[in-house]
Protein backbone atom coordinates (compact mmCIF):
# COMPACT_ATOMS: atom_id res chain seq x y z
CA UNK A 1 0.00 0.00 0.00
CA UNK A 2 2.81 2.44 0.89
CA UNK A 3 4.51 1.99 -2.50
CA UNK A 4 1.21 2.73 -4.28
CA UNK A 5 0.76 5.90 -2.25
CA UNK A 6 4.34 6.96 -2.93
CA UNK A 7 3.88 6.26 -6.64
CA UNK A 8 0.81 8.52 -6.65
CA UNK A 9 2.69 11.28 -4.86
CA UNK A 10 5.73 10.97 -7.09
CA UNK A 11 3.62 11.24 -10.25
CA UNK A 12 2.45 14.64 -9.02
CA UNK A 13 5.95 16.05 -8.77
CA UNK A 14 7.29 18.24 -11.53
CA UNK A 15 10.30 20.41 -10.85
CA UNK A 16 9.43 20.03 -7.17
CA UNK A 17 6.42 21.95 -8.42
CA UNK A 18 2.83 20.90 -8.89
CA UNK A 19 1.16 22.60 -11.86
CA UNK A 20 -2.51 23.48 -11.69
CA UNK A 21 -4.14 25.60 -14.39
CA UNK A 22 -0.66 26.78 -15.50
CA UNK A 23 0.05 28.08 -11.97
CA UNK A 24 3.10 26.65 -10.23
CA UNK A 25 2.92 25.26 -6.70
CA UNK A 26 6.05 24.03 -4.96
CA UNK A 27 5.64 20.62 -3.41
CA UNK A 28 7.99 18.78 -1.12
CA UNK A 29 7.33 15.40 0.44
CA UNK A 30 7.34 15.18 4.24
CA UNK A 31 10.62 13.79 5.57
CA UNK A 32 9.29 10.28 6.36
CA UNK A 33 7.73 9.90 2.90
CA UNK A 34 10.82 11.30 1.20
CA UNK A 35 12.93 8.72 3.04
CA UNK A 36 10.55 5.96 1.91
CA UNK A 37 10.87 7.12 -1.71
CA UNK A 38 14.66 7.23 -1.39
CA UNK A 39 14.63 3.70 0.03
CA UNK A 40 13.15 2.54 -3.30
CA UNK A 41 16.26 3.98 -4.99
CA UNK A 42 18.52 2.23 -2.47
CA UNK A 43 16.69 -1.04 -3.18
CA UNK A 44 17.07 -0.30 -6.92
CA UNK A 45 13.41 -0.90 -7.58
CA UNK A 46 11.69 2.37 -8.47
CA UNK A 47 9.63 3.86 -11.26
CA UNK A 48 8.78 7.53 -11.74
CA UNK A 49 6.21 8.87 -14.18
CA UNK A 50 6.04 12.59 -14.89
CA UNK A 51 3.56 14.52 -17.02
CA UNK A 52 5.56 17.52 -18.21
CA UNK A 53 4.68 20.79 -19.91
CA UNK A 54 7.99 22.58 -20.55
CA UNK A 55 7.91 26.02 -18.99
CA UNK A 56 9.40 29.14 -20.53
CA UNK A 57 12.61 28.95 -18.53
CA UNK A 58 15.48 27.50 -20.58
CA UNK A 59 16.41 24.80 -18.02
CA UNK A 60 14.29 23.13 -15.37
CA UNK A 61 14.48 20.24 -12.94
CA UNK A 62 11.52 17.91 -13.43
CA UNK A 63 12.28 15.70 -10.44
CA UNK A 64 15.17 15.88 -8.02
CA UNK A 65 16.36 14.31 -4.79
CA UNK A 66 18.86 15.99 -2.48
CA UNK A 67 20.63 14.75 0.63
CA UNK A 68 19.22 16.07 3.87
CA UNK A 69 22.68 16.81 5.23
CA UNK A 70 24.50 20.09 5.19
CA UNK A 71 25.46 21.09 2.61
CA UNK A 72 22.64 19.57 0.57
CA UNK A 73 23.99 17.48 -2.29
CA UNK A 74 22.22 16.41 -5.45
CA UNK A 75 21.62 12.64 -5.38
CA UNK A 76 19.40 12.18 -8.44
CA UNK A 77 17.60 14.38 -10.96
CA UNK A 78 15.77 14.44 -14.25
CA UNK A 79 16.14 17.85 -15.93
CA UNK A 80 15.13 19.36 -19.25
CA UNK A 81 16.44 22.14 -21.46
CA UNK A 82 14.12 24.08 -23.77
CA UNK A 83 17.14 25.71 -25.36
CA UNK A 84 18.88 22.49 -26.43
CA UNK A 85 15.83 20.16 -26.55
CA UNK A 86 17.50 17.67 -24.23
CA UNK A 87 16.75 15.67 -21.12
CA UNK A 88 19.44 15.14 -18.51
CA UNK A 89 19.48 12.17 -16.16
CA UNK A 90 21.91 12.83 -13.29
CA UNK A 91 22.95 10.71 -10.34
CA UNK A 92 25.74 10.48 -7.81
CA UNK A 93 28.32 7.73 -8.47
CA UNK A 94 30.30 5.56 -6.06
CA UNK A 95 33.19 8.04 -6.26
CA UNK A 96 30.89 10.92 -5.25
CA UNK A 97 30.89 12.63 -8.65
CA UNK A 98 27.76 13.36 -10.68
CA UNK A 99 27.21 11.25 -13.80
CA UNK A 100 24.99 12.72 -16.53
CA UNK A 101 23.20 11.10 -19.43
CA UNK A 102 22.30 13.70 -22.07
CA UNK A 103 19.39 12.63 -24.27
CA UNK A 104 17.60 14.27 -27.19
CA UNK A 105 13.98 15.07 -26.29
CA UNK A 106 12.24 18.15 -27.74
CA UNK A 107 9.85 19.06 -24.93
CA UNK A 108 9.40 22.75 -25.77
CA UNK A 109 6.62 22.26 -28.33
CA UNK A 110 3.83 23.51 -26.06
CA UNK A 111 2.45 19.98 -25.58
CA UNK A 112 2.36 17.70 -22.56
CA UNK A 113 4.94 14.90 -22.50
CA UNK A 114 5.07 11.72 -20.43
CA UNK A 115 8.51 10.97 -18.99
CA UNK A 116 9.01 7.54 -17.42
CA UNK A 117 12.12 6.58 -15.49
CA UNK A 118 12.70 3.12 -14.06
CA UNK A 119 15.50 1.57 -12.09
CA UNK A 120 15.65 -2.20 -11.69
CA UNK A 121 18.88 -3.51 -10.23
CA UNK A 122 21.68 -1.89 -12.26
CA UNK A 123 19.45 -1.20 -15.27
CA UNK A 124 18.14 2.30 -15.91
CA UNK A 125 15.50 3.20 -18.46
CA UNK A 126 14.14 6.56 -19.52
CA UNK A 127 11.43 7.14 -22.09
CA UNK A 128 9.51 10.12 -23.44
CA UNK A 129 6.02 9.58 -24.88
CA UNK A 130 6.70 5.83 -25.17
CA UNK A 131 9.98 6.39 -27.08
CA UNK A 132 12.84 4.75 -25.24
CA UNK A 133 15.69 7.23 -24.83
CA UNK A 134 18.05 5.04 -22.84
CA UNK A 135 18.09 1.50 -21.52
CA UNK A 136 21.41 0.60 -20.02
CA UNK A 137 23.17 -1.33 -17.32
CA UNK A 138 25.12 1.16 -15.25
CA UNK A 139 27.42 -0.12 -12.54
CA UNK A 140 28.26 3.43 -11.34
CA UNK A 141 24.84 3.77 -9.68
CA UNK A 142 25.26 4.45 -5.99
CA UNK A 143 22.20 5.13 -3.88
CA UNK A 144 22.66 5.02 -0.10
Amino acid sequence: MMKAILWSLVTLLQNGVLLYNTQQFHMQLPHAQAQAVWQLFVERNVGIELEVLQQKQPHMALFSVFSDGSPRELLFSIESSARTNQLFLKFRTRSGSIKTYTLSAPLSDGKWHRIIFSLSGDQIQLSENCHQLVRKLDFDLHFQ
